[in-house]
Parts: structure tokens; C-alpha cells; sequence
């Protein structure tokens, strides 16, 4: 049973970043019961694995020719140039995962190595 606390306080767990969810799940247990603690742990771990599991579907889905008549699509109408710098683009962006699996092509576009390493470091510190 999923206690209403619970939930609340699994959902402040989530949105901290990995260290300090780590540090909350070991360290101050803010009020919390034992059995409320092992449930919010027990859906932390099945959130994680939910995740890996998305991140190895994601990975095949970039290997697949779905995504690689998209990629070639994208490039060609950009003319394989970056849309943030202009040089040659190396990858295809997605400007949003809205649509993953079936984005629409204005949902990507084509960037050089260098934006998307900038703009993905950008996005991991909520820039």
C-alpha cells in the first residue's frame, strides 16, 4: 500500500539530483516511518530501472532506419549545416522528446558536435 506521504515525499525525492536523493534515502529520514522509508526506496529503485530500460529502448530506437531516414532527412533540408553555429553538422538535435519514437521534423534539426555537446551541458545543469 502506497501511503499518501509516501507519495509526497517520493516526489520531492525525485526531483533532487541523484547525490542529494542518496543522501536523503541514508540520512535524515525527515519524519518518516520505516515502512513509508522501504516504500519510497523499493519506487526509487523501480523509477531507476524504469529509466535504464528507457535509456536502452532510446539507444536501439537511434540504431533503428526509422530514425535513420529522419537523421537523413533533417540533414538534408539544413543542408548539413548546424542550425545554432552554421559549420558541418555531425548529429541531429532533438529540440524536444515530446514526440520521441515519433518526432516531426521540426522537432529536430541538425547541429555540429561542438552545439550539441553545449547545449546538452546546458540542459544537465538546467541552463
Amino acid at each position: 500500500m502506497f501511503i499518501m506521504g509516501t507519495r509526497l515525499f517520493l516526489k520531492k525525492i525525485i526531483m533532487l539530483t541523484k547525490t542529494q536523493a542518496i543522501r536523503a534515502l541514508y540520512g535524515d529520514r525527515d519524519g518518516y516511518s520505516t515502512t513509508e522509508w522501504a516504500e519510497a526506496t523499493r519506487a526509487l529503485l523501480l523509477l531507476e530501472r524504469e529509466q535504464a530500460l528507457r535509456r536502452e529502448e532510446y539507444q536501439r530506437y537511434l540504431r533503428s532506419t526509422k530514425w535513420r531516414a529522419k537523421w537523413q532527412a533533417v540533414m538534408k533540408r539544413d543542408n548539413n549545416k548546424c542550425r545554432f553555429c552554421g559549420k558541418k553538422a555531425t548529429n541531429v538535435h532533438h529540440l524536444t522528446y515530446t514526440r520521441i519514437f515519433d518526432e516531426q521534423p521540426y522537432d529536430l534539426v541538425a547541429i555540429c558536435k561542438d552545439c550539441h555537446e553545449t547545449l546538452h551541458k546546458l540542459d544537465s545543469n538546467g541552463g
